[in-house]
């Protein structure tokens, strides 16, 4: 089965501000990030799918393809978290969710931590 995610990124280029009229359409884009061929529990392969998810935010948010006003600019790193965000959350997977927020998980096997083995 084919898992795949959709990176959504809400408000992406008419929602821009000043320049939108305030009952203005807010128009959404979406991009779909397969992962159906990735091993979710291997770091790698949980990299591999944050890549991806960038990918999809950057697609999304920054898709003028030209120059920008600073007010453009200034929209695009918030639209992008937000995608990125809530791609990470609807995977719902802990080794992507550690990877996107760059937190390696510490696994302790009860009775086996030695802080220092080479001060006894």
């Amino acid at each position: 089965m084919s898992r795949t995610i959709t990176a959504i990124a809400c408000a992406s280029l008419l929602a821009l501000g000043a320049a939108a009229p305030a009952m203005a359409q807010v128009e959404s884009e979406s991009r779909v990030v397969r992962f159906g061929d990735l091993n979710l529990k291997n770091p790698h392969d949980a990299g591999a799918l944050v890549n991806r998810i960038e990918s999809a935010s950057r697609q999304v948010c920054d898709n003028t393809g030209g120059a920008q006003s600073l007010a453009e600019r200034r929209h695009v790193r918030p639209c992008r978290t937000d995608a990125e965000q809530r791609a990470v959350y609807d995977v719902n997977h802990p080794m992507v969710t550690a990877e996107y927020y760059g937190v390696r998980p510490q696994v302790v096997i009860e009775g086996s931590y030695d802080p220092d083995p080479l001060m006894k």
